[in-house]
């Protein structure tokens, strides 16, 4: 067994059972998948959020900024 660091330490995630049920019904799943598919989603959806966020030229604030500096100059 290897030693585990604090950031790799498991935590618990309660989901309801109505919940788990949906989750192995809609996409096949064994009991002993849930787990696995539960985690496998939520890491590719922080990734997809990760690559969406750095993939912005401009922040919020400073697309906002650029909007108003246009809006006062009658382009938009």
């Amino acid at each position: 067994m290897k030693n585990k660091t604090k950031n790799d330490e498991d935590v618990p995630i309660y989901i309801p059972l109505k919940t788990i049920a949906s989750l192995r019904e809609e996409f096949n799943l064994e009991k002993n998948e849930v787990e696995k598919f539960v985690n496998a989603t939520i890491s590719k959806t922080l990734q997809e959020h990760i690559e969406q966020k750095n993939s912005e030229v401009f922040s919020k604030d400073e697309t906002k900024e650029i909007e108003d500096d246009l809006k006062g100059l009658g382009y938009i």
